[in-house]
C-alpha cells in the first residue's frame, strides 16, 4: 500500500539545469497544506501522475507526495538548489538568478 507522505499546494516542479541547458535533476518544492509556515523540497522526482480532479501524485525514490492545483514549472541553474534548501521560494530564487536557463534536453537517467 502506497502512503502519501505530504499534501502540497503552491508547488513548483523545478528542473536543475547546466548553463548549456542540460537538465540534471527535477524536484518538487511546495507548501504543506497542514502547515503554511513550512516548505517541502523533495528528492529527485521519478514520475508525476495526474489523479481525478485537480491533483497529482509525485513519486520520488522513497516517497509519494500529493500536489494540489496546477503547479509552476521552472528551469533553474544547479546553484539555485542551495537557496531552495534554505527555504527561499522558487519565485524569489528565479529573481535572484535573474533568468532561468532554458532546457535543451533532459539528462539520461
Amino acid at each position: 500500500m502506497n502512503i502519501v507522505k505530504r499534501t502540497l499546494h503552491k508547488w513548483f516542479l523545478v528542473h536543475f539545469c547546466t548553463k548549456e541547458g542540460d537538465c540534471l535533476d527535477t524536484i518538487v518544492w511546495g507548501v504543506p497544506v497542514e502547515n503554511q509556515n513550512r516548505f517541502v523540497m523533495t528528492s529527485a522526482v521519478e514520475n508525476v501522475v495526474p489523479e481525478q480532479g485537480d491533483s497529482s501524485l509525485v513519486y520520488t525514490r522513497n516517497s509519494i507526495y500529493r500536489v494540489l492545483g496546477k503547479g509552476t514549472e521552472l528551469h533553474l541553474p544547479q546553484a539555485a538548489a542551495e537557496m531552495l534548501r534554505q527555504g527561499h521560494n522558487p519565485d524569489d530564487v528565479t529573481k535572484f538568478h535573474r533568468l532561468p536557463v532554458t532546457p535543451q534536453r533532459s539528462a539520461e537517467t
